[in-house]
């Protein structure tokens, strides 16, 4: 999630678009609730992006399936 974030955020600071490559088979249950807890950050991440008007490409890798798939990952501008 730390990466994603500091992604959207470094293509806000340049005033550049995010193009994200997602490539994820989703949280594992181990991981447990810290994991999920990521996810409206990095929504909140897209809405800052088209906020400002950058587009946010989204290169869809397999696996992407889960969690990303419920949340950045289909916010894309162009898939």
């Amino acid at each position: 999630g730390d990466a994603i974030v500091h992604g959207f955020e470094v293509a806000l600071q340049r005033k550049r678009p995010l193009i994200l490559f997602a490539a994820s088979g989703g949280a594992r249950m181990q991981e447990g609730i810290l994991s999920l807890m990521q996810l409206p950050r990095t929504t909140v991440g897209v809405d800052r992006l088209k906020e400002a008007g950058l587009p946010y490409i989204v290169v869809l890798t397999n696996p992407t399936t889960g969690g990303v798939t419920a949340s950045y990952a289909m916010l894309g501008d162009v898939h």
